[in-house]
């Protein structure tokens, strides 16, 4: 089965961050934080048993909620930043690199 990777990158600040796909809960961590010399602050493969999906981050401490729909089969790679008050999503065919 294809997976879906999803790279939680910059602007996490210690904060609760849940992340659901088709409205189920795929990742919950109490504590996430962005190492900002990799703009990193973690990363996780989901199971993808078809498209379309959407995917949905709430901040619950931040009182934003955004939710992204991905339709393209060649896109597995989707990062998620918190940058100016919104979650930012970054679609791409190929990993994140990470120095």
């Amino acid at each position: 089965m294809p997976k879906l990777h999803i790279a939680l990158q910059d602007g996490f600040e210690g904060e609760p961050v849940t992340v659901m796909v088709n409205g189920a809960t795929v990742y919950q961590q109490e504590h996430v934080q962005t190492d900002y010399r990799i703009s990193r602050a973690d990363a996780f493969d989901v199971p993808l048993p078809s498209l379309p999906v959407t995917v949905e981050v709430p901040l619950p401490q931040r009182h934003i909620t955004q939710a992204i729909e991905l339709a393209d089969s060649e896109q597995r790679y989707l990062g998620v930043s918190c940058l100016e008050g919104q979650l930012q999503f970054k679609r791409s065919p190929t990993p994140f690199g990470y120095l």
